[in-house]
């Protein structure tokens, strides 16, 4: 099973070892219960029109959205015997792994194989051009994309998505302001994220197998910075292009 999300009562785990266009979930309340039978509401669907095995799932307002490579399909709690069904919902868009795509109020953000971009289920749009698509397209390794993970930072409202760039592994990646609609380059070699839920900011961890909290002013070796500073968004006259600062001097 690649992902589990909770809908309703059910717990729905994607892409089986059955089919990889298949989901199932459980019986109402009951995670142990995952063979359906006449007395319980557990089941399976399989997405026959997906071209591709299941990349990602996300919730996507009251539904989840299905990714295959370079399809979008809607899923619904019926909350009646049928319990879900779907429908298809956009061709063109897709993620480059099960991470790739996050959840941010009623719409996804995500990486597909054709870029950046961002969706409400209805219509998508890619978001990385001009801004970052050359310098994704000149340092990504693609070959090594299913390593790929994004989570949401909603203290600075950002989108991170960190993967592999000259190697195998994880050593950068690049962020999206939604409210300010501008670009960062990431040089951290995180290799997992989740936003903040019972903690104060989002945790991050990183290949070795440690874990951090973000914005707590550790650097990646887990020892503390000496000095920090941290601004708002600086769009410099321009938020479409990228700005490599040398030095920042504080009076």
């Amino acid at each position: 099973m690649d992902s589990f999300l909770v809908s309703g009562p059910h717990v729905v785990g994607f892409n089986t070892s059955v089919s990889s266009k298949e989901f199932i979930w459980c019986d109402a309340d009951d995670p142990d219960t995952w063979v359906a039978a006449s007395d319980n509401l557990a089941g399976q669907l399989e997405i026959r029109e997906l071209q591709s095995p299941i990349r990602a799932a996300v919730p996507l307002g009251s539904r989840i959205a299905v990714y295959g490579s370079d399809q979008m399909f809607l899923v619904s709690y019926l909350a009646n015997d049928l319990v879900f069904g779907y429908q298809p919902a956009l061709n063109g868009v897709g993620a480059v792994s099960k991470k790739a795509v996050v959840s941010v109020g009623r719409q996804n953000y995500g990486l597909s194989e054709q870029g950046f971009f961002i969706t409400d289920g209805q219509s998508f749009e890619y978001i990385d051009e001009p801004a970052i698509r050359t310098y994704y397209e000149e340092t990504v390794n693609r070959a090594q994309l299913s390593k790929a993970q994004a989570y949401h930072d909603e203290e600075n409202t950002q989108v991170r998505w960190y993967y592999p760039t000259g190697s195998t592994a994880i050593t950068g990646g690049v962020s999206f302001n939604y409210k300010t609609n501008t670009w960062s380059i990431l040089t951290a070699p995180w290799s997992a994220g989740d936003e903040r839920r019972v903690t104060e900011g989002p945790l991050i961890a990183s290949e070795d197998g440690k874990l951090y909290k973000s914005g707590t002013g550790n650097n990646a070796a887990g020892s503390a910075l000496t000095a920090w500073v941290r601004s708002k968004p600086i769009d410099m006259d321009n938020a479409d292009l990228v700005k490599e600062i040398d030095s920042i001097r504080i009076g």
